[in-house]
């Protein structure tokens, strides 16, 4: 069950940023930008029937485990109009034990059955630095060149780009216990990306009508050789934070394992030869450098974390494109155009299912293969 409080507080964002910029030459401009945001009562969905702390045990305690799953009388048999508490004349301890006992429990440190919808108690701080250069040399030729460094952090899930909390990058994100929210639970966002390069330029080729080569052809000549454009935009950017979920743990433990001191989670080298797998010598994610939590413990593993990232994304693209007048607002364009230009392969997020037999495989490809495409468009 779910639903929303009537008097929840409206979230909001703080958002500030300056910069600066300087022509270093004659058609060259570099820009130096800050740019900053907090967000402030982001919704959170809340399980207030999650295990209570007064009602953990030592780590890994059998005792503990065996108390709380005990069949006890049930107080409200007979009493309870609707529920589990109105059928059952013995229920498990745990269930008595929840704040609010009248809905089913899940054995475990988690319970979903009852839940309280985008509650705001979430924050998030977002801090960017932004350089980059304009170049503006010749009437052919502009190009911008861009690096950003920035950091994102937060207790929430961000609403718009949810479903990246969800999918194979980042696993499953979820908070381990509503009850430990505030000190558990801030981390590195699943849309956290801290470095990024883009360069993209624009070059009309040095031919036909005012150009360098055939300036002075005729009229159909130029139709043919002249207004030539390349477009093209190269971006390098950082790998999605890995979500690390476990398997197969203790009853009452939590959703994500913990980092073994002194392991280092991401095994190094060629990624190609870090797949996992048949023919391979090593995967991704090296098991060894993290152990279970045991029942009673919360992973310190982060939802998302920054240590733990998929192979860097490349991307770069090309085009050619050009355009025929044919009469007053009627046109013809064509386009040329190559996505993947160099065929680079980029390897896809690796399992990130902490006691599965596969963990820290990579068995797909984030990027298609080289795809060129031809196109006519007529505007008018």
């Amino acid at each position: 069950m779910s639903g929303s409080l009537y008097n929840n507080p409206l979230p909001y964002f703080q958002q500030f940023n300056a910069g600066v910029e300087q022509q270093i030459a004659s058609g060259i401009v570099i820009h130096f930008n800050y740019v900053g945001s907090h967000g402030v009562h982001l919704p959170i969905n809340y399980r207030p029937n999650d295990l209570r702390d007064q009602y953990w045990g030592a780590p890994g305690s059998q005792t503990q485990i065996d108390y709380l799953n005990a069949p006890v009388a049930n107080p409200f048999y007979g009493i309870a109009a609707a529920g589990p508490l109105a059928t059952q004349a013995t229920v498990q301890r745990v269930q008595l034990l929840s704040l609010y006992p009248q809905y089913t429990p899940n054995n475990g440190m988690k319970n979903t059955s009852l839940t309280v919808s985008q509650l705001g108690i979430g924050a998030s701080i977002f801090n960017a630095a932004q350089a980059f250069i304009t170049i503006q040399r010749s009437k052919n030729l502009s190009a911008t060149l861009s690096y950003t460094f920035s950091k994102l952090m937060g207790n929430t899930t961000p609403l718009l780009t949810g479903f990246l909390n969800a999918n194979s990058a980042n696993g499953n994100p979820d908070i381990q216990n509503s009850y430990h929210i505030q000190d558990k639970e801030w981390s590195i966002l699943s849309t956290d990306v801290p470095h990024r390069f883009v360069a993209n330029a624009n070059y009309s080729l040095p031919f036909g009508r005012g150009q360098r080569f055939g300036g002075d052809v005729s009229g159909w000549m130029n139709e043919v050789i002249g207004g030539w454009k390349l477009n093209t935009i190269v971006s390098v950017q950082s790998g999605y934070t890995l979500g690390i979920t476990q398997t197969g743990g203790q009853t009452y433990s939590g959703a994500r394992p913990f980092f073994v001191p002194g392991g280092k989670p991401l095994t190094s080298g060629d990624v190609h030869n870090r797949l996992g797998g048949s023919g391979q010598a090593q995967a991704y994610l090296d098991p060894n450098a993290f152990r279970k939590a045991a029942a009673f413990e919360l992973g310190d593993v982060p939802r998302s974390s920054g240590r733990l990232r998929s192979p860097v994304g490349f991307q770069d693209d090309l085009s050619l494109l050009k355009e025929f007048p044919i009469h007053e607002r009627l046109g013809l364009q064509f386009r040329l155009e190559a996505f993947n230009l160099l065929n680079k392969v980029q390897f896809g997020v690796p399992n990130t299912a902490f006691g599965s037999s596969t963990f820290g495989y990579i068995t797909t490809q984030a990027n298609s293969p080289r795809n060129i495409q031809v196109a006519l468009k007529l505007t008018f």
